[in-house]
């Protein structure tokens, strides 16, 4: 594990971005955990198909519950965390993908002291690697102008677990003091995202 950033505080609400280059296909999601390390409700999983959303289900207005996952975000029980859609920032190269998590950490209620983010590939029965891109970074981005304030290089860690199908490789913590602070990981798992799931429900 290595600190990255200290005392959050002053960045109430942002967006964490991962970007990589190459042709993989990479989700990101979150864990929203308590003290003994366990999610208490489903929603506090976010991932692309999660079926608690930003915006409710109503007949009126979505046809289908699938038109409702594809048109709407996945949220977290709080609220607090919301997957946002793929490639909000332009970039000069083809083979640039990207996935964004907006955190308000104003919003993450008193029992979560940990917020766990993983890095998975999409199918992983397939044949596809993390050493199969080129570069790969988290990004923290500013809300409401999208500029970078911080940014860490996460390329080393894919390489160095290029056998796993889904990567930990950040956590925001609640400190003793209040203060949320971000660290760096490196905890893999060759059995994709089923298994990271495993770990922290129930």
């Amino acid at each position: 594990m290595e600190q990255w950033l200290q005392n959050m505080e002053s960045q109430e609400s942002f967006i964490l971005e991962l970007d990589w280059i190459g042709n993989l296909n990479i989700d990101l999601s979150a864990l929203l955990v308590t003290e003994d390390g366990k999610i208490l409700d489903e929603a506090d999983f976010v991932y692309y198909n999660s079926r608690n959303r930003a915006m409710p289900y109503e007949n009126s207005r979505f046809k289908t519950r699938r038109q409702w996952i594809e048109q709407t975000h996945p949220t977290s029980f709080d609220g607090s965390v919301e997957l946002l859609a793929e490639d909000i920032l332009y970039c000069e190269y083809s083979d640039y993908c990207s996935e964004n998590l907006k955190i308000s950490l104003s919003k993450v209620r008193h029992n979560i002291t940990r917020i766990k983010i993983i890095a998975s590939i999409y199918d992983a029965s397939s044949n596809f690697h993390f050493e199969d891109i080129r570069k790969c970074n988290v990004c923290l981005l500013d809300e409401e102008t999208l500029t970078p304030f911080a940014s860490y290089n996460l390329l080393p860690i894919f390489k160095r677990n290029s056998n796993a199908k889904a990567i930990l490789f950040a956590e925001l913590l609640m400190t003793d003091s209040g203060k949320w602070n971000i660290n760096i990981l490196e905890d893999s798992f060759t059995e994709g995202l089923s298994e990271v799931v495993n770990k922290y429900v129930g």
